[in-house]
């Protein structure tokens, strides 16, 4: 993720990261993007993890659904 944003001018802040998992999760959280988790690992719900999550949603094309929602509309 640092190299897309210093190489190729992403913008961490306001990118997403999508997983169904801790690691990708944390990685997008310690990056500083917005996080959509998909599914139900145990380790991200009621455990003691936790990822904050913007987008909680069963299935990617859900959780899309939702982030697109979230996105500001463009002119």
């Amino acid at each position: 993720m640092y190299h897309a944003a210093q190489h190729d001018g992403i913008d961490l802040p306001r990118s997403w990261v999508i997983g169904d998992g801790s690691q990708e999760l944390t990685a997008g959280w310690r990056a500083g993007c917005a996080l959509a988790s998909i599914g139900s690992d145990p380790a991200l719900g009621d455990g003691g993890f936790g990822t904050g999550a913007a987008v909680e949603a069963p299935s990617l094309a859900e959780a899309l659904d939702e982030i697109r929602a979230c996105a500001p509309t463009r002119p």
